[in-house]
């Protein structure tokens, strides 16, 4: 995006930088970002949604000064034609990275996930979130969890994107509570509800989905299209705000067995991951990824305590749960790691959405 709206400026830019990638990318020479430090003077824009803060942050520290956000950038009217459906979709959601450059260095989330069910309506073998493995899901009560969910938020400055999500949320007849609760909130700029489009939602759900903070995300996966059509012709009679997203292939994150990988290869590959930001929390528990939530509940690896933040434990005080929150966000690797190949958006790619007849079969040794 900040390619092409460069080039409507008539500016092509000297190179890239990205510490997880070398070669060129439209051209364009990518450089290390220890490389900047070569280059006096040179201005710097900071074309990331998932880690604007993390990456300010390091480059200050090299003594890099001009560095600039892309708003007036994302202003600017893009050519979605040549977009992937990604970048489609992260355009739509411009107002995410206004929020993420207005709230640097203080103790803001660019997007956090609220899981509201194990619940879903489709077994994709290759689910990144690990839905595939629960043989009896369950939805989440929703009372604890907004209660512990209300004590993270008044710890935090802002949170940009709300995510609600499953499994698939609106097996869970009840979301409306969430939505009507956290639209409310001022600390929360924007709502994502992320469904497979194979449900309708109730009418009462369909009432909340209706507040202009709130927007559903349909993934489309091509083969429930009958069913996305009914959805979405629902959302227009009742004026409900959408983003239709295709999806060609999904990154492979393989089974939930353990690698057995060194501390540097853990760190490499969180280095790499894509979803390193994606904060999921569920059942009072906020952790670094979605991975490592329902892989600890499912039983496939340990209950690594110093990965996540527990709200549900009332013993703590607001100040270590504080302390905690940074911790997480400094993390150069969680335990997860171990337990996935590594959701590289570069390489990987699977078919999405195939399904499997029943639940996977995974070794629980952790959980009773």
């Amino acid at each position: 995006m900040a390619y092409y709206a460069l080039a409507e400026l008539g500016i092509t830019p000297d190179y890239f930088c990205d510490r997880a990638r070398t070669g060129t990318y439209f051209g364009v020479e990518i450089i290390h970002p220890e490389k900047l430090d070569q280059l006096s003077g040179a201005n710097i824009i900071i074309a990331s949604c998932d880690y604007f803060d993390e990456i300010r942050v390091q480059l200050m520290g090299q003594g890099c000064h001009n560095l600039f956000d892309m708003r007036s950038l994302l202003s600017m009217e893009l050519p979605k034609d040549r977009m992937t459906e990604r970048a489609k979709a992260m355009y739509a959601y411009a107002q995410v990275y206004d929020d993420v450059a207005e709230h640097q260095g203080m103790l803001n989330f660019h997007r956090l996930q609220f899981v509201v069910t194990e619940r879903c309506s489709l077994r994709c073998r290759d689910c990144m979130h690990l839905m595939q493995y629960y043989k009896k899901p369950q939805d989440i009560d929703l009372d604890a969890s907004c209660r512990q969910f209300d004590h993270l938020l008044s710890l935090v400055d802002n949170v940009s994107e709300l995510r609600v999500l499953g499994g698939e949320p609106f097996m869970n007849k009840d979301v409306y509570q969430v939505l009507d609760h956290y639209a409310a909130s001022s600390k929360i700029e924007t709502i994502t509800v992320y469904t497979n489009g194979t449900i309708v939602p109730n009418e009462r759900n369909l009432k909340s989905l209706q507040n202009k903070k709130i927007i559903v995300n349909i993934s489309d996966y091509r083969h429930n299209q009958e069913r996305i059509r009914n959805v979405i012709a629902k959302f227009e009679e009742c004026h409900v705000k959408y983003f239709l997203r295709q999806y060609d292939s999904w990154q492979d994150c393989g089974d939930i067995s353990e690698r057995g990988y060194t501390k540097e290869q853990k760190e490499q590959l969180f280095m790499n991951c894509f979803e390193r930001g994606c904060y999921t929390f569920y059942k009072g528990q906020l952790h670094r990824c979605p991975r490592s939530v329902h892989a600890m509940n499912l039983g496939a690896m340990p209950d690594v305590k110093d990965d996540y933040v527990d709200f549900s434990d009332e013993t703590l005080s607001d100040d270590v749960l504080t302390k905690q929150l940074h911790k997480l966000r400094a993390k150069t690797w969680i335990e997860a790691c171990n337990y996935c190949s590594g959701p590289d958006i570069w390489s990987q790619s699977v078919t999405p959405a195939i399904q499997a007849k029943q639940p996977l079969a995974y070794v629980n040794q952790y959980k009773n």
